[in-house]
């Protein structure tokens, strides 16, 4: 191993951390006691997943744009359809389509429905990916009891499974998976210098590209980081170079078709949705983008793991291992989007550094017997009973989805029967014409209203995002707009609506307010709505209030 090597990775040992045999005993975890240690770790990051998944009979949150790309590349025979059917809004057919490609052969050729498989085919691909995690952290941490806690922690942190989950995360968590299980590969290549794992790097690359292209630029300059840190040398780049050009060759009958049709358009669209901090934001947002994606961890009540995680940072630092604070760091700056749940990985691995060779040293020093002898009265807590406590508490805390408690949780909800109802209303007894005007008050990414609405309600839904990040550029900017302005009427009168679409030029025939067991929404306008003459309630159920308009002379938009 080089010198960089070396302080790449954390040592087993050091002179300022001497520790008790008690807590020296819990360092060691060896054999069997690993084994089962690291099994025990895994299986609570899938009973987590488990019980967000099984708690709800629909897919989480969203979903719908991709069922109706899994039913189209069906109905066109398993060949690459040039747009999607969804919401009629002339989407180009883009998207990484492997997912699509399963989720339609499960539906073919198993008992599954292509709903259900909405909902299993997510959690069985992110449950691997914490067994993916714990390769990785093997790999990166010295110390067995650092990577039972790094994949502890990962198993428990939200962010790292709350947009995987959802019914969206059948790409999601596809491009997870296989970029971590490519960061493994990456890993061994570069340091056993074995050209017989470059193939399956290329694969590993490919794969992730065709799962969910918006992965791919975490895989790269995380490969990057990894080539910084244990590859400089001229193998590894020779062979680096070699995996990346196979991986564009075994996804190019993808990304090939789609330029043969669309050309370069819809790709560059999509780039130019995501992005990093200086990709335009001001200064405010790029705060607020640090906030969110940097620190956010998605956790409930009191974000413990990822406390750990800093503190693991500043310690690293210290001890001049760069990796993994760099690596933190690159997902933060390089990925606006998806930098809080990429991010989860560095957090992770810099949480179990931080209990391994800082709390767990800290405790068996304050529970040492010279100490509780110089303060009489103090009661000595085992070492392992203390971290048992920060075990529970961060589990209880990965179980809570109330909306009431703080973090991601709470998105991981799924429309509830009275909702389907109401859109299967909407199949049945509105015009096929009907242009509903979807008001819910949510941020669009969580409208899951709003995105199912065009598949169970088989009308088009006007002020829907999803899908526009593939149209010509400025489009999705200009649609979240949109979005943006029309859930600043949730809070208003009838009027806001009429103002909205006179100012966009969007036509809309019908209202449909949606009601939620974990959402209220709209009162006031819903009031107001109620006592307008240009509105006639039609429908007023559980699960959604829908207007239609009497009159509508506003000059439609295409």
């Amino acid at each position: 191993m080089t010198k960089l090597q070396s302080t790449v990775r954390i040592r087993h040992s050091s002179p300022t951390l001497a520790v008790e045999p008690e807590a020296r005993t819990l360092l060691r975890l060896k054999g069997r006691a690993f084994s089962l240690a690291l099994a025990a770790a895994i299986a609570l990051g899938a009973i987590v997943r488990v019980y967000h998944v099984l708690s709800q009979d629909f897919p989480l949150n969203d979903g719908g744009l991709f069922y109706a790309m899994a039913r189209d590349l069906q109905a066109a025979g398993f060949r690459l359809p040039a747009f999607t059917s969804y919401n009629q809004a002339s989407i180009p057919y883009g998207y990484s389509p492997l997912g699509f490609y399963l989720a339609g052969w499960l539906d073919a050729a198993t008992p599954l429905s292509l709903l259900a498989t909405f909902r299993w085919l997510p959690l069985v691909v992110t449950c691997l990916t914490v067994a993916a995690f714990a390769r990785l952290a093997r790999a990166l941490l010295a110390q067995r009891a650092a990577v039972v806690a790094a994949v502890a922690a990962f198993a428990l942190l939200p962010r790292s499974f709350i947009w995987m989950l959802m019914g969206g995360g059948l790409t999601r968590s596809l491009g997870f998976l296989f970029a971590l299980v490519t960061l493994v590969l990456l890993y061994r290549h570069y340091t056993r210098r074995d050209w017989r794992l470059v193939p399956g790097v290329a694969i590993g690359g490919a794969l992730t590209v065709l799962s969910h292209l918006g992965t791919a630029p975490f895989l790269a300059f995380s490969g990057a980081l990894l080539l910084l840190a244990y590859g400089r040398h001229r193998h590894a780049l020779v062979s680096s170079l070699v995996a990346a050009l196979g991986a564009v060759g075994l996804s190019a009958p993808w990304w090939g078709q789609v330029l043969a049709v669309h050309g370069p358009g819809p790709f560059l669209a999509a780039g130019a949705t995501g992005g990093s901090i200086f990709s335009g934001l001001t200064l405010w947002g790029t705060v607020h983008t640090l906030a969110t994606s940097g620190l956010g961890t998605g956790e409930s009540v009191l974000g413990l793991i990822g406390m750990l995680g800093a503190v693991g940072f500043f310690y690293s630092l210290s001890r001049g291992e760069w990796l993994l604070p760099a690596w933190w760091i690159a997902i933060v700056v390089l990925d606006a989007r998806q930098g809080s749940t990429f991010a989860t990985v560095p957090i992770a691995l810099l949480a179990g550094v931080a209990v391994v060779h800082l709390l767990l040293p800290a405790i068996t020093r304050a529970t040492a017997p010279a100490t509780l002898r110089r303060n009489p009265g103090r009661h000595a807590w085992a070492p392992a009973a203390v971290l048992g406590l920060f075990l529970v508490f961060s589990t209880v805390t990965a179980f809570l989805r109330r909306p009431e408690v703080t973090g991601g949780l709470p998105d991981l909800t799924s429309l509830s029967p009275a909702e389907r109802s109401a859109m299967r209303w909407v199949a049945e007894e509105t015009p096929r014409s009907a242009r509903m005007l979807v008001v819910s008050g949510t941020p669009w990414e969580i409208d899951r209203n709003s995105e199912w609405l065009p598949v169970l309600g088989e009308r088009v839904s006007v002020a829907t995002v999803q899908g526009y990040e593939w149209r010509p550029v400025g489009q999705f900017v200009s649609k979240k707009r949109e979005y943006n302005e029309l859930q600043g009427c949730a809070r208003w009168i009838s009027a806001c609506l009429s103002d909205w679409s006179r100012s966009t030029g969007v036509r809309y025939t019908h209202v449909y307010i949606p009601r939620s067991a974990n959402r209220e929404c709209c009162r006031l306008l819903l009031y107001s709505l109620g006592r307008d003459a240009e509105y006639q309630r039609v429908y007023d159920q559980a699960g959604a209030v829908v207007f239609a308009r009497r009159q509508s002379s506003l000059a439609a938009r295409p």
